[in-house]
């Protein structure tokens, strides 16, 4: 049992200068800013309560987000951990939440370069979400000794019935995922 509490702070000209510098915009001269603050709390040796606060503000586009984001992890046994999150996200300039069709266009905007077919809500919004997931870690001999298999299921709304989602068409959705974790 034991309380862990991390604040961390990025803060920089992040925005493309290659999207912008030919456009005439002086992109170095806007900063974003993200905060984040997470508290672990150990409540028991097999339970895990985690909540996370975060702050971000984009300069050059004068657009806010924030939210609170709250974890749980219970371990079951030595290979079963059923784990929870619920989120709240308030995209106040319709800014941070998007999508994008094809796979590599958050990639491609990562790096600079435009993205024509971004998606956006129509207008801002509040966001909620809660997954339900299982870890499951296998007993296995090296070297996968670190695997683990971890299916979940996630159910994300606008709170206020924007809609954001498939294809500006509903304000909420429900996404099966899972991913194969192998540690070294």
């Amino acid at each position: 049992m034991g309380l862990t509490v991390l604040a961390l702070s990025h803060f920089g000209p992040e925005d493309p200068t290659r999207e912008l510098s030919p456009r005439g915009f002086n992109a170095n001269a806007f900063w974003r800013t993200e905060n984040d603050i997470v508290v672990t709390w150990k409540a028991t040796p097999k339970l895990s309560l985690t909540t996370e606060a975060n702050f971000e503000h984009d300069g050059f586009f004068n657009a806010s987000g924030y939210g609170v984001a709250q974890y749980a992890s219970n371990a079951l046994t030595d290979t079963i951990t059923l784990n929870a999150r619920a989120e709240v996200w308030v995209d106040q300039n319709n800014f941070f939440v998007a999508a994008y069709p094809g796979n590599l266009d958050f990639v491609d905007v990562e790096a600079g370069l435009p993205a024509p077919f971004v998606k956006t809500a129509p207008h801002a919004a509040t966001f909620s979400e809660l997954t339900l997931g299982v870890t499951y870690k296998p007993t296995l001999p090296p070297p996968v000794a670190n695997l683990m298999i971890r299916p979940e299921i996630r159910w994300n709304s606008a709170l206020n019935g924007v809609k954001a989602f498939n294809n500006q068409q509903t304000s909420n959705t429900i996404t099966f995922a899972g991913d194969l974790v192998l540690g070294f």
